[in-house]
């Protein structure tokens, strides 16, 4: 009977305790109920002010609320309306359009920058608050209307050590040599930027459509990928002074990722039926033929063959190429891999302190690579792209460390309380039995006088 109450006793215990401390600890640092997503939005709700983020970030943290279904918790209306003011700037007696940024000792309006704030406020619906007349004239004065296509302009300046003619676009791609003017030529980048901004804005009739199109799938390559510009071998003449080979990073057939995914971007958004496309078959099995198994159970792409570290982005790239040829459903393993890869760079770190572990690092919860809200937003794009957003709502490893110390710390607890407990209780009984003896005693002699 003894031993049955020691062990609803020390049950009992390890309940309330575990409990109160997690109650307790939870008040203090959320960390119990802890999720992937969660953490994400903590970070993400504790940025730097929009001045610092810049409209860049702060689209970029908008966007990756609004996937995740947590826009609420941003201030959306006062980061719009920074992100709006900042479509203009007054450079001299100019105005500089397009969401202008410093560049060393310049200011330049740069095409990625448009077109990811362009895709961030349609996305969260505040497309119609732009100036679209002004956007619109950012993307035409890049437009070569002898092949239909888009480059970035060639500016004049005093950067670094001297002066440069140089192009600016910081769209993703790891170049290997001399980039200063990659772009100033028509290339499939610059189209897709161009195209997609146009066409969010409901603006593709102020181009030539039909030789856009034309131009585009004049870059296909074939291996089923697709190139730079036409014919852009690896070491294949530009007609540019400054550069005798091609800069872009390809592959041997002149094709690479980027391209490809950039390629079937412009279709899709001049409206071309991409799963119509005769080589779509051979499109997909280009992508596929780039992907890079990784540690336990991981993959990646890469942007050409060969290629090592490559940037976050060039997954986005391919799945989002799947996605737009509608192949990501055939793609269970490889969806399932990229998963494991995403989930695998979320920055989750902590201190084992116990019992209460703390969490560490600047980006807690976020996806860092090159460009920390750059990389979290793909990322999260990346898992909503594949149904796979239900993989945030897994526990955090801080969370699950925090319940495991909680309950060893409960245990010993319990086991102590109980173990004081049936040590108070049998010496207690000791006690009676000794004084009921000793009672006895003193009583003996006198019952047999």
């Amino acid at each position: 009977m003894r031993l049955r109450y020691s062990a609803i006793l020390a049950l009992a215990t390890f309940l309330i305790c575990l409990l109160l401390s997690a109650c307790i600890v939870q008040s203090q640092t959320q960390i119990i109920s802890e999720t992937r997503k969660s953490a994400l939005v903590t970070t993400l709700g504790h940025s730097s002010s929009f001045e610092s983020l810049g409209a860049f970030g702060s689209a970029e943290v908008l966007s990756t609320l609004k996937l995740i279904g947590e826009f609420g918790t941003f201030d959306a209306e006062k980061a719009l309306n920074f992100i709006l003011s900042r479509q203009s700037l007054a450079v001299g007696k100019n105005t500089l359009w397009g969401w202008p940024l410093p560049y060393y000792n310049l200011t330049v309006n740069d095409l990625f920058v448009a077109y990811v704030i362009t895709e961030s406020l349609k996305l969260v619906g505040a497309l119609g608050r732009v100036n679209r007349t002004a956007l619109i004239d950012v993307v035409t004065s890049r437009y070569n209307r002898s092949d239909g296509a888009f480059h970035e302009p060639t500016i004049e300046g005093n950067v670094g050590s001297g002066e440069d003619n140089f192009t600016v676009c910081s769209f993703p791609l790891d170049f290997h040599g001399d980039s200063d003017n990659a772009f100033a030529n028509s290339n499939v980048i610059s189209t897709f930027l161009a195209v997609s901004i146009l066409a969010d804005l409901g603006a593709l009739d102020v181009i030539n459509t039909t030789k856009t199109i034309s131009y585009v799938l004049s870059c296909e390559a074939e291996n089923g990928g697709f190139q730079p510009f036409p014919d852009a071998w690896q070491e294949s003449p530009l007609g540019w002074s400054a550069l005798i080979a091609n800069p872009f990073p390809v592959d041997s057939y002149g094709a690479g990722l980027p391209y490809t995914f950039a390629a079937i971007g412009s279709l899709r958004a001049l409206g071309v039926n991409i799963q119509g496309l005769p080589n779509r078959e051979k499109i997909t099995d280009y992508v596929l033929s780039l992907e890079e198994p990784y540690p336990s159970g991981q993959l990646r792409f890469l942007d050409v063959p060969g290629e090592i570290g490559p940037l976050f982005a060039y997954t986005w790239y391919a799945i989002k190429t799947l996605q737009y040829l509608n192949m990501l459903g055939n793609e269970s393993a490889v969806l399932k891999g990229v998963a494991a890869y995403i989930l695998n760079l979320q920055e989750l770190t902590y201190v084992g302190s116990w019992p209460v572990p703390t969490r560490q690092g600047f980006n807690y919860g976020a996806f860092p690579d090159m460009n920390v809200l750059e990389t979290t937003y793909s990322a999260v794009d990346i898992l909503n792209a594949t149904n796979n957003l239900h993989l945030l709502d897994q526990p955090t490893p801080i969370a699950s460390a925090t319940w495991t110390n909680l309950a060893e710390l409960s245990i010993l607890i319990s086991a102590s309380t109980a173990a004081i407990v049936v040590l108070s209780v049998s010496a207690h009984s000791r006690l009676k039995a000794w004084k009921r003896h000793k009672e006895d005693t003193q009583a003996s002699p006198s019952a047999n006088t």
